[in-house]
């Protein structure tokens, strides 16, 4: 019989009994997943409603994950029912249809666009901020 060690899970916040990290994901997601990227690093493992889920944050392992070896990875259960809500756009295709969608959205997504945003989105969101207090 011949057995393969498995790696160990990454590190991660434990959260609490069946809700993990729930709570601390429901009150503000960008703080969250932000706090824990910059405590556990580049793979962080947190549970979700007592499920396994993880968080990647490190640019080199983004792109395999999404460039180098997508074909490796498929998107789980959530993304069928997300899928059914709002379609198969570029967050929920695979494959040769993600290919295509990619492609097609290249230049939106260029650094040089997006680093031309900044200065007005910045400015929208100050405003919507001021406005608020």
């Amino acid at each position: 019989m011949v057995t393969t060690a498995r790696a160990p899970d990454p590190p991660g916040p434990r959260g609490l009994p069946w809700f993990g990290s729930r709570g601390d994901l429901r009150r503000n997601p960008m703080f969250f997943f932000a706090e824990i990227s910059q405590r556990w690093g580049g793979i962080v493992r947190y549970l979700y409603d007592g499920r396994p889920s993880f968080l990647v944050s490190e640019p080199d392992l983004i792109k395999e994950l999404l460039v180098d070896r997508r074909a490796n990875y498929v998107k789980n259960r959530r993304y069928r029912v997300l899928r059914s809500a709002i379609g198969n756009g570029l967050l929920n295709s695979e494959g040769e249809t993600w290919k295509q969608q990619r492609r097609a959205t290249q230049d939106a997504l260029a650094r040089r666009t997006i680093r031309e945003q900044i200065p007005w989105r910045s400015e929208e969101h100050t405003s919507e901020l001021q406005s608020q207090f």
